[in-house]
């Protein structure tokens, strides 16, 4: 839970100042403003990319400054923007977060992020190569992707950093569907 926090951040400009805001556990709430408005900024202080410059982030009533980075990221799935996909298979990529992933759980987040035809369209399977950079998926299926490799970390919170701003109209659907039947049971931001 995050509550009653109060922070900023400022690098000799005003970005985020004065910010105020209380997330309940299973909440989703989106964060909405201009480019350059601060958005990615919160998602990087959460995570700890960087430090607020004064106030504090509290994850259950404990300042994050307090627990280990490496603690503290495992608390959130974060899929970007412009999410990366390596050169390689499908259970390779969702593997970079979780190394030890069964096959099974493999397929689980891949159908919950509707991706049980990319599944199928090849006898492969999970070893499926996704090409460099993922080019043999679409936009949108790399992006759910990304979500599936998010999930895969049985991680609470959910940061999704803009993530269907680049998708066309029937991938974005796709991925509000994916999102919506994911985020029971987690804070998603």
């Amino acid at each position: 839970e995050f509550k009653n926090v109060t922070f900023g951040y400022d690098r000799s400009y005003p970005v985020l100042k004065d910010v105020s805001l209380s997330i309940k556990p299973g909440e989703m709430i989106g964060i909405v403003g201009p480019s350059g408005s601060g958005k990615t900024t919160l998602i990087n202080l959460l995570c700890r990319f960087y430090d607020a410059t004064y106030g504090s982030i509290e994850i259950d009533g404990h300042d994050i400054r307090t627990y280990p980075r490496a603690e503290l990221r495992a608390r959130f799935g974060y899929v970007e923007q412009d999410a990366p996909t390596i050169a390689g298979t499908l259970a390779e990529n969702l593997r970079l977060a979780s190394p030890g992933a069964s096959d099974a759980d493999c397929e689980r987040v891949l159908r919950a992020v509707n991706l049980g035809d990319v599944l199928e369209r090849s006898p492969l399977g999970l070893e499926a190569p996704v090409g460099e950079d993922g080019v043999m998926l679409s936009g949108g299926e790399r992006q759910r992707l990304a979500i599936a490799r998010a999930l895969l970390t049985e991680a609470p919170i959910l940061l999704l950093d803009e993530s269907t701003s680049s998708l066309d109209g029937v991938n974005e659907q796709r991925m509000r569907e994916a999102i919506d039947a994911v985020a029971s049971g987690r804070t998603l931001i």
